[in-house]
């Protein structure tokens, strides 16, 4: 049994064999190249049955009439329509890798510049021969192009100087592969109607188109590779000429040319137990099409808003601008990650190139659920809406051949095949890898590779969408399809619909006599017919497939509350998920917790910002985080604002926000992690260990307690260490004193400003101190001439410790003899003391003293004489100010 097929011109005689399974003319005078070139069967009342004339008497060579009768006879055509055809088709790639090249250079300068012909214009200062290398390097790529459009892959392989070196690089510019492609089926198709063909004369002539093309496509690669000088006379020949690309273009363009020629035969009596399987890679294509284009959709709209509202060009204009290169890779990752799969980025090292490129040999993994919530909310609501529109095409006309087991396990597995099948093409069309691999001298076998593409587990993922659609299309889809519009889904048209449509409510007799009639021996086998839902198909039956009844009543009202109660479900379930999601990304973000954190440092509130994230420091150095201190400090954060977050591993985030303080902008990063869940669904966040300034004080000697910014802290309740502290302090201006605590000194302040930036943090350093006033002096100089005083009674010229003053004799000193004279007091001079320790004691007008004494004869007959030793009074000592607020002297 035949079956006619899309665009099959129907045979001239419906009762001749040879016309139904041909497709062909009445025979005619063979001709080598015409489709009627083969035997043909004779049919009775047909020239062919009348009796034959005797043949001739055999000539003694072989004519090319009889060479041309014979390869006819073998089924064999002319080649030269397909040679025409797959030189047509590497034109088309060409001209496709030009337009693609053109728009490329459009989409660069749109980067950055405005207005890309008169800025380029302004912005070419190349000399002549930096001009032409240019423009020969823009001649070359299209013929590049159509390598890497065959599946090639853009490199060089090199050997200088003893070391082999070889890059690689995969890009597959999907559209020009597509264009090739079709250009060869419809070219295929344009000879099989002006010259028809047997089965093998039109695989012969696919063949030699595709392998004229590939030698095409390979050697042009070659001619046209760009040279990359090197210096010292070595260049290396970038070009993506090789056995991938030849092989690519080969496969591809014969069987496209093949299939395109076959198309136009009539079908083989077996292909309605296959016709869903066909059917099914075209439904695949336009599900994975129909993804593609309202998820592009979607995002450049709310790309495009984000850009207009930023002031930016929207880069929906690029992505456009770069289809004819990246469109396979749209198609194939906004369809991967529709049907939950993951992109997976992967690189592989070894030796030195894996170190140079940072150890980063492993799998990263980026799936939908990895993006914003609207994002793969968008997705989950995208996902169940393409398989029932898909379900809905699907079942439009459905025809299984009855009572074929053949027939009726295709039907049920077509669709998974195709699925499957469909996401191994997406794969192949989403893979973006680059090879680098060097050996010899002192480097041996270093690689570094790296690939993008759609994970392994896709295809299976792909087959059980497929078999989703299926389920759908049979329990659910045939009771929706009567309330919508025919021309809904009429589009969809199967190979055999046309066939359907005048059998619809015959009898199988009648079904089978509209299509080919079956030969004598093939009998056996019935006509396909209308399937509705798996009750039709399990049945298998050579009945007249019946229209569907109309429902009743009752059914009407179940079928419409049902639908009624999956709508409302549905969206009570997208209105909770959208609220769920917009509560978890206001009150339960991890971006909320850096809000709440940067607005208690904006309020000055310590306690909250501790609360949220304490330092990693003792008690003692948290002394200063109080709200009474933090909010008594000026020049505090006046703004902030969160300008984006990024995963960091499972339970992590990364949120970066720019502070403004002092009208200055600093951008800061903040680590938040997640901490469980708060009121049971929403998750709860934690920020993690935070960055903190630290403020060194210097405390004086004595010194019970400090005032930081007008708040009285214990000295106690800090880690004093050599005479300092150190405790962490939220950004702000502090103002570090001492209490005045006696009536001989003054306290002088210090003043810090803490900037939000750790890298001002390099010197935060307060250091407040005494100052001696009036009384102060009065009362060290009273001390000191007291101790002057003191000294000054001693008999010795060397009055002991702690006088400032001594001097020496001529002779020995008659016991008893020597007293002291003050002449003048010095004035004291103070210093404040570099450890702290109060002030630094010494004169600043020296003193005068004088030591009387009578010196013992130099016999012991002479007579003591008296002497006098004048010597200056020299202080140095140190006064400290002790806690009862009283000044102690002490001198050396």
């Amino acid at each position: 049994m035949t079956v006619p097929g899309d665009g099959q011109t129907p045979p001239t005689d419906p009762h001749s064999q040879d016309s139904q399974h041909s497709g062909e003319h009445p025979p005619q005078a063979p001709q080598f190249g015409s489709p009627d070139s083969a035997p043909q069967a004779p049919q009775f009342g047909s020239p062919d049955s009348a009796p034959q004339p005797a043949a001739a008497p055999a000539t003694t060579g072989l004519t090319a009439a009889d060479l041309s009768k014979k390869l006819g006879a073998a089924g064999l055509i002319n080649p030269l329509p397909s040679l025409a055809v797959g030189g047509a088709t590497y034109a088309g790639g060409i001209v496709m890798s030009i337009v693609t090249i053109v728009l490329v250079a459009v989409a660069a300068m749109l980067t950055g510049i405005g207005n890309p012909v008169e800025a380029s214009l302004e912005s070419m200062d190349l000399g002549p021969e930096e001009a032409l290398s240019g423009v020969a390097m823009a001649l070359r790529f299209p013929f590049q192009l159509v390598a890497l459009a065959m599946l090639g892959g853009l490199g060089f392989s090199a050997t200088i100087e003893g070391a082999s070196a070889s890059l690689s690089v995969r890009l597959l510019p999907a559209v020009i592969t597509l264009v090739m492609v079709l250009l060869s089926f419809y070219g295929g198709r344009f000879v099989q109607r002006r010259q028809g063909g047997g089965q093998l004369g039109i695989w012969v002539s696919a063949v030699v188109a595709g392998f004229a093309v590939a030698l095409v496509t390979v050697l042009a690669a070659l001619i046209f590779a760009q040279p990359l000088p090197l210096g010292d006379g070595i260049t290396l020949r970038l070009h993506a000429a090789g056995f991938d690309s030849f092989f690519g273009a080969f496969f591809l363009i014969a069987i496209a040319h093949g299939l395109g020629r076959v198309s136009l035969r009539s079908r083989p009596a077996w292909w309605p137990l296959l016709t869903d399987l066909a059917a099914g890679f075209k439904l695949a294509t336009i599900h994975a099409l129909l993804v593609t284009v309202v998820a592009f959709l979607a995002i450049a709209v709310v790309t495009t808003i984000q850009a207009l509202v930023n002031g930016e060009m929207p880069p929906v204009i690029y992505v456009i601008l770069l289809l004819p290169l990246l469109g396979g890779y749209v198609l194939s990752y906004l369809t991967g990650l529709d049907m939950l799969s993951a992109l997976s980025a992967t690189s592989r090292g070894a030796g030195m190139l894996d170190f140079l490129a940072g150890g980063l040999s492993g799998s990263e993994y980026i799936s939908v659920f990895s993006m914003p919530w609207y994002a793969w909310l968008g997705a989950l609501v995208l996902i169940p809406v393409g398989l029932c529109i898909a379900s809905l095409l699907w079942q439009h006309q459905r025809q299984v051949v009855p009572g074929n087991v053949i027939a009726l396990a295709v039907s049920w597995a077509a669709l998974p095949i195709a699925y499957f099948i469909g996401a191994l093409a997406l794969m192949i069309l989403g893979v973006v890898s680059m090879q680098v691999a060097v050996s010899g001298g002192f480097l041996q076998n270093e690689r570094f590779g790296a690939s993008l593409g759609l994970a392994a587990w896709t295809p299976l993922l792909a087959g059980v969408a497929g078999v989703l659609v299926e389920l759908l299309s049979r329990f659910v889809a045939p009771l929706v399809a009567p309330y919508l519009p025919g021309r809904a889904l009429s589009w969809f048209r199967r190979p055999l619909a046309p066939a359907a449509v005048g059998a619809a409510g015959a009898p199988a007799g009648a079904t089978a006599a509209t299509a080919d009639a079956p030969s004598a021996t093939a009998g056996a086998m019935a006509a396909p017919v209308p399937m509705h839902g798996a009750a039709a198909a399990a049945a298998g039956t050579d009945q007249q497939a019946a229209a569907p009844a109309p429902l009743s009543p009752t059914a009407r009202k179940l079928l419409i509350g049902g639908g009624i109660a999956v709508g409302a479900a549905l969206v009570l379930v997208t209105g909770l998920t959208i609220t769920f999601n917009v509560v978890s990304s206001t009150l339960y973000s991890p971006e909320k917790q850096v809000e709440q954190y940067l607005s208690a440092l904006q309020e000055g509130d310590a306690s909250t910002a501790v609360e949220i994230s304490a330092p990693n420091a003792p008690s003692a150095e948290q002394a200063l985080l109080t709200d009474a201190i933090a909010g008594a400090a000026g020049e505090r954060i006046s703004g902030f604002e969160i300008t984006g977050s990024e995963s960091d591993g499972d339970e992590g985030y990364l949120v970066t926000a720019r502070v403004t303080q002092d009208s200055v902008t600093t951008t800061r990063v903040f680590h938040v992690e997640r901490a469980g869940r708060a009121a049971l669904v929403f998750p709860d966040w934690q920020m993690g260990q935070t960055e903190y300034a630290f403020l060194s004080m210097e405390i004086p000697s004595g010194t019970t307690s400090i005032l930081v910014n007008g708040q009285e802290v214990a000295v106690d309740s800090l880690a004093v260490e050599d005479g300092f502290a150190a405790a962490a302090v939220l950004p702000g201006q502090y103002t570090v004193g001492l209490p005045a605590s006696s009536e001989f000194v003054d306290a002088e302040e210090s003043t810090v400003f803490v900037s939000a930036d750790p890298d001002e943090w390099y010197e935060l350093r307060a250091a407040p101190f005494y100052t001696l006033n009036d009384s102060g002096l009065t009362e060290v100089q009273s001390q000191v001439d007291a101790v002057i005083d003191e000294c000054a009674t001693s008999q010795d010229r060397l009055p002991g410790d702690g006088c400032p003053f001594e001097t020496w004799a001529t002779g020995p000193v008659v016991e008893g003899s020597g007293s002291w004279t003050v002449d003048s007091y010095p004035t004291v001079k103070l210093e404040k003391d570099y450890r702290g320790e109060g002030w630094t004691l010494s004169d600043g007008e020296q003193g005068k003293a004088t030591f009387s004494y009578q010196r013992e004869g130099w016999s012991e007959d002479d007579e003591p004489t008296d002497e006098t030793v004048a010597t200056y009074i020299q202080l140095i000592g140190t006064v400290t100010l002790a806690e009862d607020g009283t000044l102690t002297v002490e001198c050396w």
